[in-house]
């Protein structure tokens, strides 16, 4: 942010002749590039979990996943790479004057909601995954895509009253 500042304040007072040899763009587009480079690692690794040693026939991805098809997975790492790294278009097409930079600012706003909108998907699965295999969930409730043969069968077993009162009872026999 901060080089990007200043480069476009370098760029106002020097003109377009001074883009090359200014130092602020080769700092933002290094700066830039390892932020893209950390946060797409961050997303695939601690915040979808894939890339799991463990995983066994899950290649690349993690020892449990919920979706049946892992091409899923595959396409939202891809997809977030691609995604993640669209920020260069503004400055080879936008900065060269190739595209309209509004236009092309638009574009990749959209891309960036699609990308955030598939990144929940995988969070969301990721967090769910963690509070059942940590006990922290209460009631473990599927994240799959319910089949409407089932869904009275979910239903039942979500107003089903056994489960908390037999967690109840214990802890009251257990603490006197």
């Amino acid at each position: 942010m901060l080089f990007s500042t200043l480069y476009k304040v370098h760029k106002e007072i020097y003109g377009d002749s001074m883009r090359q040899t200014s130092v602020f763009y080769y700092l933002w587009i290094v700066c830039a590039l390892l932020s893209s480079c950390y946060t797409y690692t961050w997303d695939i690794k601690m915040d979808w979990g894939l890339f799991d040693k463990n995983a066994g026939e899950n290649k690349y991805l993690r020892e449990e996943i919920v979706y049946a098809f892992k091409a899923y997975y595959y396409f939202a790492i891809v997809e977030d790479f691609i995604l993640r790294f669209a920020w260069s278009l503004t400055v080879s097409v936008g900065e060269g004057l190739l595209f309209h930079n509004e236009i092309l600012t638009t574009l990749l706003a959209s891309f960036e909601v699609f990308r955030r909108f598939v990144w929940n998907f995988f969070r969301l699965e990721n967090e769910h995954l963690n509070n059942c295999g940590q006990f922290r969930a209460v009631r473990d409730i599927s994240i799959g895509p319910i089949d409407s043969n089932n869904e009275m069968q979910l239903v039942e077993m979500m107003d089903d009253p056994d489960g908390a009162d037999l967690r109840l009872n214990e802890k009251r026999s257990q603490y006197g």
